[in-house]
C-alpha cells in the first residue's frame, strides 16, 4: 500500500524483513524523534498521533515477529509518554520505553540506539521511525494507500515554519510559497 521506511532514508517496507530470521522472536526499534533534530516531522506525529504511531508499531512488529517494540524517546517527549497506557494494545508485545540523552547535532542512528539496548543484553533487528508507524497504521488498520506524506519546510528565509499534510510529489515550490 505504498508504505515506505523513512528510518534513514526512504526505502520499502520490505526491506524491515531483510536482516531478519522470521523463525525466531525479534526486536523493533521505533525512533519517535527526528534524526535531525532542525526538522519536527517524526516529533510532530508522535505528538499529534500517538495512539496511531504506537498502533502502527504493533503492525510493523508483527511483521517481522517481534515479541519487544523498543520506543525511543527524548527530554521532551516524556509528558507524552507518561500517558501512553499499554493495556490498550496487543499484550502480546513487550513494550519498553527509552529515554535518549544527548547533546549532539543527531542522535538516533541504528548503531547509537543498538549501543542504548546493549547495556540490557538485547539488540534490536529492525528500526522504524514514527513517519514509517504511522503510514503503517494507515494502510493496515485503515486499509487506505499510502499517497500522501507530512513534509517540514523551515528556514531563516520563510515567513513561517509549516508542516503539510500533502499528496506524494508536491512541488516544494507550492509549499514555500505557502511559507511566506
Amino acid at each position: 500500500n505504498g508504505v515506505h521506511n523513512t528510518f534513514f532514508g526512504y526505502h520499502g517496507i520490505s526491506n524491515l524483513t531483510k536482516n531478519v530470521d522470521i523463525e525466531r522472536e525479534n526486536v523493533l526499534g521505533v525512533r519517535l524523534f527526528d534524526y535531525d533534530p532542525s526538522c519536527v516531522t517524526d516529533s510532530f506525529l508522535f505528538e499529534k498521533y500517538t495512539e496511531e504511531i504506537v498502533e502502527g508499531a504493533c503492525i510493523l512488529a508483527k511483521s517481522i515477529n517481534a515479541n519487544k517494540i523498543f520506543f525511543f524517546y527524548n527530554r521532551e517527549q516524556k509528558e507524552i509518554i507518561d500517558q501512553i497506557d499499554v493495556s490498550e494494545y496487543d499484550d502480546s508485545y513487550d513494550f519498553q520505553f527509552e529515554k535518549l540523552y544527548s547533546n549532539q547535532f543527531s542522535y538516533g542512528t541504528r548503531e547509537e540506539l543498538n549501543s542504548v539496548l546493549k547495556k540490557q543484553d538485547v539488540l534490536a533487528d529492525s528500526f522504524v521511525d514514527s513517519c514509517t508507524c504511522y503510514a503503517a497504521y494507515e494502510a493496515v488498520a485503515l486499509c487506505k494507500p499510502v499517497v500522501d506524506t507530512f513534509v517540514h519546510i523551515s528556514g531563516s528565509l520563510l515567513g513561517e515554519d509549516k508542516i503539510f499534510k500533502v499528496k506524494r510529489g508536491t512541488p516544494l515550490k507550492a509549499l514555500i510559497e505557502e511559507c511566506g
